[in-house]
C-alpha cells in the first residue's frame, strides 16, 4: 500500500502578505521585469513548484548554507547531503531546518516550512513516522531527502518516478527536473518575480 507524504506550510505576517498582495506592491529586495534572469531555463515548472505560493514570487532561504538539527545518523546527514544546490551545516539545536520522528499511521514523513511575505523561509520542521517501516514506506532515507527537498523550497510533488513523487517506496532518483529548478531557485533572489517569465 503506497503511503502519501505531506507537506505543510504556514504563511506568516498573513495580513502584511494580504494587503502587500491586494494593492499590487512588490516586497522588498525582488527586481520587476526578467533582466538579469538565466536564460533557456523552465520558469514554468518553478511557479509550479514554488513560486505559486506566493503570487509568482520566488520562495527560498536567504542564503545557500542551511542549518540542520537533529540528523543524528550518517545515513540521515548522507540523505540531506543529496542536494547539492545548497550547503548544510549540522548543528546540534536552533538550526533552521529541524528533523525529529514523530507517530503516525498515515504518513511517512512531514514538512512544516515556514516563509514570510518577502518570499523568505525562515523555518522548515521535518517528521518522520516512527512507523515508517510499518507503513510500508520505502526507505527512510528517501523520505528524509523529500521532505527536506520541501525545507528548501520545492514544493508539491511529482510524478516523474522520482524521490519527490507522491508516494513512497519509488525511486531516490533526485530528477533533472527537480534538481534544475533548485538550481534556478537559488539562482534568483528571494521574492523574486518571475510571473513576466511565464507563457501566460
Amino acid at each position: 500500500m503506497a503511503k502519501r507524504f505531506g507537506e505543510g506550510i504556514i504563511l506568516a505576517f498573513v495580513l502584511i502578505w494580504v494587503a502587500a498582495c491586494g494593492s499590487g506592491a512588490t516586497s522588498s529586495g525582488s527586481r520587476s521585469g526578467d533582466e538579469g534572469d538565466p536564460p533557456g531555463k523552465d520558469y514554468e515548472y518553478l511557479h509550479q513548484h514554488n513560486a505559486a505560493l506566493l503570487n509568482g514570487k520566488t520562495v527560498r532561504w536567504p542564503s545557500t548554507t542551511i542549518t540542520v538539527s537533529g540528523a543524528t545518523s550518517g545515513a540521515w546527514r548522507r540523505a540531506i547531503g543529496r542536494w547539492p544546490e545548497v550547503n548544510f551545516i549540522f548543528v546540534e539545536t536552533d538550526a533552521e531546518i529541524d528533523l525529529r520522528y514523530d507517530h503516525s499511521d498515515d504518513w511517512c514523513g512531514r514538512a512544516d516550512r515556514r516563509f514570510d511575505s518577502s518570499g523568505m523561509i525562515y523555518s522548515c520542521t521535518v517528521r518522520i513516522s516512527t512507523r515508517h517501516e510499518r507503513n510500508g514506506c520505502g526507505a527512510e532515507v528517501d523520505t528524509v531527502t523529500h521532505e527536506v527537498g520541501h525545507c528548501i523550497g520545492f514544493h508539491g510533488e511529482t510524478h516523474d518516478g522520482g524521490v519527490m513523487d507522491l508516494t513512497t517506496a519509488g525511486s531516490s532518483e533526485i530528477t533533472t527536473p527537480v534538481r534544475e529548478m533548485i538550481n534556478l531557485l537559488y539562482a534568483l533572489p528571494v521574492g523574486h518575480d518571475i510571473t513576466s517569465r511565464l507563457a501566460n
